[in-house]
């Protein structure tokens, strides 16, 4: 059995003259030591602690939901490559970031331009596996693969942002 990852995560509401601070933190830390910290903060007017619970529950979701796909992809993908590769091409966080979008600005234009963004942004982006894919051949590390990805992705994707019109 694999030691499973140690987290904590943290909740606290402060008060700061006329204003509440509110402030989440999770902090996962791998069986190598490597930490992931992931925080986030609202400051209200004090008259507003009422909305504050709901601030609350939203950073505390922001923060938790990636730190789940992510260390549920990372896990998956040690038993099984596929299933990982599975999970990693469903798009989960647009599905979240066009849901909290929408339920923060009830915008759906912005989200139509949002998605039409996507749509050509995806496939610029897909030349950053293209090293991790082949590094073995090429005779990478895992390093200089995820750097030369990103650089491939880079170089689309900037091009694409300097030398095209706006999609409308």
């Amino acid at each position: 059995m694999l030691p499973r990852p140690r987290s904590s995560l943290q909740a606290m509401v402060h008060f700061l003259g006329r204003h509440v601070i509110l402030t989440a933190s999770i902090t996962v830390v791998d069986d190598s030591g490597c930490q992931l910290v992931h925080q986030g903060f609202r400051t209200l007017p004090k008259g507003a602690l009422a909305h504050a619970r709901s601030l609350m529950i939203s950073i505390i979701i922001r923060v938790v939901v990636p730190l789940v796909v992510i260390l549920s992809v990372s896990e998956i993908s040690r038993r099984s490559p596929r299933l990982g590769a599975l999970l990693l091409t469903l798009p989960l966080v647009s599905i979240l970031a066009f849901g909290a979008s929408w339920f923060r600005d009830h915008d759906l234009r912005s989200l139509s331009q949002m998605a039409r963004e996507t749509l050509v942004l995806v496939p610029l982006g897909l030349p950053f596996f293209v090293p991790l894919a082949i590094a073995e051949r090429l005779g990478l590390g895992f390093w200089g693969a995820m750097g030369a990805g990103l650089v491939l992705a880079s170089v689309c994707i900037g091009l694409w942002l300097l030398f095209s019109p706006r999609v409308s």
